[in-house]
Parts: C-alpha cells; sequence; structure tokens
C-alpha cells in the first residue's frame, strides 16, 4: 500500500511488537513493507536494557512512528522520552 501525497510516495509505517523470551520485549518498524529496524533492547539508555513490558515496547515504537511520520530520520529517543515510557509502563 502506497500513498501519493501531492503525486509523490509516501512512505507508510508501522510496527510490530515481539516477545524475545520470558521477560521481555522487542519491536520492528516497517517502511512500506520493509523492515527498517529491528529494536530488541531499550534505546538512548547505557547497557543493554531490556523492554520488561509488551507495553513498554509498543509506546516506544509508537513514538518512534510518529517521529518518522515528522519526517525525522534517524527517530532518535531521547533519554528523557525512554524514561518517561519506562515509568509509565513497567510498574511493578
Amino acid at each position: 500500500n502506497e500513498l501519493k501525497e501531492n503525486g509523490l510516495k509516501k512512505s507508510v509505517f508501522f510496527y510490530s511488537v515481539y516477545k524475545k523470551d520470558t521477560n521481555s520485549w522487542g519491536y520492528k518498524i516497517y517502511e512500506n513493507n520493509k523492515l527498517i529496524i529491528n529494536q530488541d533492547v531499550v534505546p538512548a539508555l547505557n547497557g543493554n536494557l531490556n523492554f520488561k513490558t509488551e507495553l513498554s515496547a509498543t509506546e516506544t515504537a509508537k513514538l518512534v512512528i510518529e517521529k518518522l511520520n515528522k519526517n525525522i530520520f534517524p527517530p532518535s529517543i531521547t533519554e528523557e522520552e525512554i524514561r518517561k515510557i519506562l515509568i509509565e509502563n513497567e510498574k511493578e
């Protein structure tokens, strides 16, 4: 599915969330059905931290797509943005 805007091809972005193992999640971002990002650790933080919930991976993927739709590339996530997502979605 390609959308056109002013006669030009417009990219369509979508995500999928997957379970890595018992206690961690990741997400994939696609552009026009082509995989462009496979994120299996939390971005923007030091170390290889895992997403502990499906919801935190989902919310991060949505933020990445929001940035891509605003033509922000690379769609980098800031430490502040990811900490907010983790605090809201990984409460024990």
